[in-house]
């Protein structure tokens, strides 16, 4: 099958975990046999990240977009004038979009699949405040709500009802598009995100500290406020110590290790991020709103339990088995406390193989062989 892939960010242009969503599938499914082009966009505000290696068999294109305002609104209108006026599309089977994109504006006859990985009704509230005195930030937020962020919304309704297939990352996701975008139950189908089970591995067991681990910035919504809390709430001699791997801008880093039993080492790469997984007793991730949490499967897959938030806050909850973790609700600091704690005291409740086990059911070429599956029923 020949596929062409839709994403605002792949490698090395990054702004989050979506690119390396988007790279891992086109790399599993040419490993699978498919023919995979790429269109993606190239923006200044976009980080750089050459670890990943170049896809040696995967055909990129790249679109200018601009970042600012509206960049979701400027990549869609971008795509579809590059999908109008390509010669590609005649060679094409499957278009697969990360991103929302009206496909009834697209000449185009085979199967189109939105993949959703967010819900963009949850942006207002998710969305960290501007910085503004109250009443002006106030007012830029409303503005913002009732104009771009309105405007994204509609795109997001569109895309979901003129693409042939929806897939969402988690029951989560799905729950939230059938609330907020007019469809129908059999409309979406739910593959959960993969993860590299070679790189994502465990290791010796003598590497293992009791520190935990955060890995997220100081997003609101990704829950470092409730670990600062539960941090707050423990004992000093609880034991419990916390790494946290993240751009971090809106703390006082070195007044919060000054008093908290916390470690703030900054943004890192792949190889020392599945080192801080292998020596983590556990991984600390209690969001207020996350549609999967990569970084929670990643650490499965290193043999290493977690603390999470429901499932009703949290899509990868929806994976937790006995032994795996805990879920907990983040709006109770100290009901993470007492979980972080019980990580640390009690590690023989937790089996690092059956959080293992999860990691490799969801690898990236079991999530590739589902979407191509799904495609197929749709030809």
């Amino acid at each position: 099958m020949n596929v062409l892939l839709i994403t605002q960010e792949f490698p090395p242009n990054v702004l989050g975990g979506v690119g390396y969503h988007a790279y891992h599938l086109a790399d599993a499914l040419v490993d699978a046999g498919h023919d995979v082009h790429v269109l993606t966009g190239e923006s200044a505000q976009h980080s750089q990240d050459a670890s990943p290696p170049p896809l040696s068999n995967v055909e990129v294109s790249t679109i200018s977009y601009r970042r600012t305002v509206a960049p979701r609104l400027w990549f869609a209108r971008k795509a579809i004038s590059w999908l109008e006026s390509s010669t590609e599309l005649e060679t094409i089977d499957l278009i697969h979009s990360h991103e929302y994109i009206d496909f009834d504006a697209i000449p185009f006859d085979g199967v189109t699949v939105q993949k959703v990985h967010y819900n963009l009704t949850e942006k207002p509230a998710n969305l960290p405040r501007i910085g503004l005195p109250r009443p002006f930030d106030d007012l830029a937020f409303s503005v913002a709500n009732a104009t771009i962020w309105r405007a994204e919304r509609r795109l997001e309704r569109q895309a979901i009802r003129s693409a042939d297939l929806t897939i969402a990352n988690s029951e989560l996701t799905k729950r939230t598009c059938l609330e907020h975008d007019g469809v129908e139950l059999s409309d979406i189908r739910v593959i959960y995100n993969g993860v590299d089970a070679e790189r994502f591995s465990p290791g010796d067991e003598s590497d293992t500290t009791t520190k935990l681990l955060f890995v997220g910035g100081d997003q609101e919504r990704k829950g470092i406020d409730t670990v600062l809390d539960a941090l707050r709430g423990l004992a000093p001699s609880s034991d419990v110590t916390l790494t946290v791997a993240g751009s971090i801008d809106a703390l006082d880093t070195a007044e919060l290790e000054a008093t908290l039993p916390i470690d703030f080492v900054g943004q890192v790469g792949h190889d020392e991020l599945v080192e801080l997984y292998r020596e983590a007793t556990g991984l600390v991730h209690p969001a207020q709103y996350e549609p999967f949490g990569n970084v929670i499967l990643e650490a499965w897959a290193c043999g290493t339990p977690v603390v999470i938030s429901t499932p009703s806050q949290c899509g990868a909850a929806e994976l937790l088995e006995q032994g795996t973790g805990c879920s907990v609700d983040p709006e109770e600091p100290m009901a993470v406390a007492e979980a972080m704690h019980e990580l640390v005291t009690t590690p023989d409740k937790f089996d690092p193989m059956a959080c293992r086990r999860i990691g490799t059911r969801h690898t990236w070429d079991r999530v590739a062989a589902a979407t191509i599956t799904l495609a197929r029923k749709h030809r």
